[in-house]
Formats: C-alpha cells, structure tokens, sequence
C-alpha cells in the first residue's frame, strides 16, 4: 500500500507530486500457491458469498474454548500461507477459530471489492453464529482487515473487538504516511469509495469490548493511528485498552508474548460481559 506513495517521495521531492489512493492499493487478490497447512482439527468451509461466489477457509476446534474467534487478515493474507500460524493464537485463548479467504484470494472465487467483501465479511460472522452453541464471537481484523472486523461490529452481535494495525480512516493513514516535508509538496487524494471507509464511523455503531494492538516500530499504520482510534471509540474506558509492542513491525505484533497475553485477558473480559 505505501509503494505509491514512496515513489513519489524518493523520485519527485521538490517538484511535486499528487498520489491518488484506490482500492487497487488495498486489494491484492491471487490464487492459492502453496498447500493447505496441516492443522490438527481443521474442518474445510465454505461459505456462500452469493452470485455462485464461494468463499473458502477453515474452522478449527481447541478443546475447552468458551468463545470463538473470526479472523481477517491484511491484503495479502491467504489462509493456506497464514492459517496455522492464526490458530494456534486462537488457540491459545483457548478458541475456536474460523478464517476465510477474501474472494478473489487463495481458494474462493470472485472478485473482491469495497462492498463485497464487506458483505462476505457479514456472511462469514452469520456462519459462525450458527455453529457456535451460544458462545461469545471475537471479530479480530489485521490492517485492512481491522476495517472489516469493524464494519462486522457495526451490524453484528459481536461480543469483543480485535483491531489489530488499524487507522481511523483511509484518509488519516495515508496522509500518515507522508513525512511533515513533504506535505507541501505531495497532495494525497482518496478516491470516493475508499474515503467513506472509516473504522471510526464503524466503532460510533458499537460499544462492547475493544482491544487494540498495533507495534512501536509499525510505519506502515503508526501507533499515533490507533491512539487516536481508542481515544474516539464510544466503548467505555474500562473495557478498551490500546497494547503497543515493543519493536514490533506491521503484522508481527500478535507475535510477542505481550500481545498474547494481553490477548487471553480480552477473552476472559469477554467471557465475562457475556455472562
């Protein structure tokens, strides 16, 4: 996402610059490459996302979970590259965990955009609430995966809320990524699907458990973005808390120990409102 952008700052640095922001930035669709990981439990699902489009991924049960877990991973996330390393954090909890494949990514079908993926995102949250025997839902969002989990949040019974490397809006981050000189140089434009894209619209809709993670070494959505995320959520101080790794970079943050353990806590926190 930030290539464009870097272009611009390494090539035109005095001349001027304007970068236009689209979702080709965000989405980045591409088959399946390597084999499905072996994860001990995994049930292959399909979800329907419509249209004949079938959304593929997996659902996997740990022993003991009291909640569940539904996973969206970053613009390149594919379930067959990154799903083992998500359920053993599920796991951890202990949860149970379903994580699909965006369309147009890994093994579902279709072509992904703004809307459809937030309505397969609203669809995949339906099929766990099915299957789930009453437990509480965590909706966990990695980068473009925070917007989703938070639309989710918006129009769902969520019971907790994971953002994880997350940004108020598209606006906010990319004008996060260009450096103080040379704002007056460079004039970065959202194009209008992306600019009405806002975790924080989403969260005005929702007022149960918040965690956010983010690392202190994250350039590409800085910790500035999620302070300023934590501080406008309307949940109540006591059941939101920002965790910030120390050294961490985009995407490894859920990596520490620190995040983890902050992570078992949420679930428990969890737990316990919806109890």
């Amino acid at each position: 996402m930030k290539t464009t952008i870097a272009v611009c700052l390494s090539t035109l640095l005095l001349s001027g610059c304007a970068v236009t922001i689209g979702p080709d930035h965000f989405f980045h669709p591409e088959p399946t490459t390597v084999a499905a990981p072996d994860l001990a439990g995994a049930e292959p699902v399909i979800v329907d996302g419509g249209s004949g489009v079938k959304l593929r991924g997996i659902y996997v049960r740990h022993a003991g979970a009291a909640v569940e877990v539904l996973y969206f991973g970053g613009d390149s996330y594919k379930v067959d590259e990154f799903g083992m390393e998500v359920a053993k954090l599920a796991g951890s909890l202990p949860a149970n965990l379903l994580t699909l494949d965006y369309r147009g990514y890994g093994r579902s079908g279709g072509t992904p955009t703004i809307e459809s993926v937030k309505a397969d995102a609203l669809a995949a949250f339906d099929a766990l609430q099915a299957r789930s025997d009453g437990r509480p839902i965590i909706v966990h969002g990695l980068s473009v995966g925070s917007f989703i989990a938070a639309h989710v949040a918006a129009n769902r019974p969520v019971g907790g809320l994971v953002l994880e490397s997350t940004a108020p809006d598209v606006n906010a981050w990319a004008q996060s990524q260009v450096p103080w000189y040379m704002k007056p140089f460079l004039k970065v434009d959202v194009t209008p699907p992306l600019a009405k894209e806002s975790v924080a619209n989403s969260l005005s809709h929702y007022r149960g458990p918040l965690l956010l993670v983010t690392g202190s070494r994250d350039e590409e959505t800085p910790p500035k973005l999620a302070q300023w995320v934590l501080e406008g959520a309307p949940t109540p101080h006591a059941q939101k808390r920002l965790v910030i790794v120390p050294g961490a970079q985009h995407g490894t943050a859920m990596l520490s120990p620190v995040a983890t353990q902050a992570y078992a806590e949420f679930a428990k926190q969890v737990l316990g409102a919806a109890r």
